[in-house]
């Protein structure tokens, strides 16, 4: 039987991420469609809220930061914070001068702070969890988003 490759075996993989790495670099000037759309339905989201200037951002597994290059550029009020375990990627968004109004840690969505964003986004990371670490991962960015906070997700599931 082969081996199941879960979430623990994918965040340690530095070979790939530096391939991933530079991949991700062909989306730092026009976005991907699905991260338009994903885009699009978040600046929606903060225009039902009050005032954009409180509002803080997660976006978990945020690789090198171009989903939150993109979303800056269309909603420059809101505070955001790119979170991933890839120390490479981590690092290659900390260079981009682009990105110099965000911020960037190591990140493990399992150890995310209760209560503290109005939105959290976690784009393409689920589809490496199993059924039990995906539902606790429901329940983690349910605790870590305030009051009133709004989850995005855009994944895939699949049973490989």
């Amino acid at each position: 039987m082969v081996k199941e490759f879960t979430y623990s075996d994918w965040v340690k993989d530095e070979s790939f991420f530096k391939e991933y790495n530079t991949y991700q670099k062909r989306y730092t000037t026009v976005a991907r469609e699905s991260d338009k759309v994903l885009i699009d339905l978040v600046c929606k989201f903060v225009q039902g809220c009050n005032s954009d200037s409180s509002l803080k951002l997660l976006d978990i597994g945020c690789s090198t930061g171009n989903l939150l290059l993109h979303l800056k550029r269309a909603l420059p009020r809101v505070a955001m914070t790119g979170g991933d375990l890839a120390r490479s990627s981590i690092e290659e968004a900390k260079k981009n001068k682009k990105l110099k109004d965000i911020t960037f840690q190591e990140l493990d969505l399992f150890e995310l702070p209760e209560n503290t964003y109005d939105i959290v986004v976690a784009n393409a990371i689920l589809f490496y969890l199993t059924r039990q670490e995906f539902k606790d991962a429901l329940e983690i960015f349910y605790t870590s988003l305030r009051e009133g906070g709004a989850l995005f997700v855009f994944d895939l599931m699949h049973s490989f």
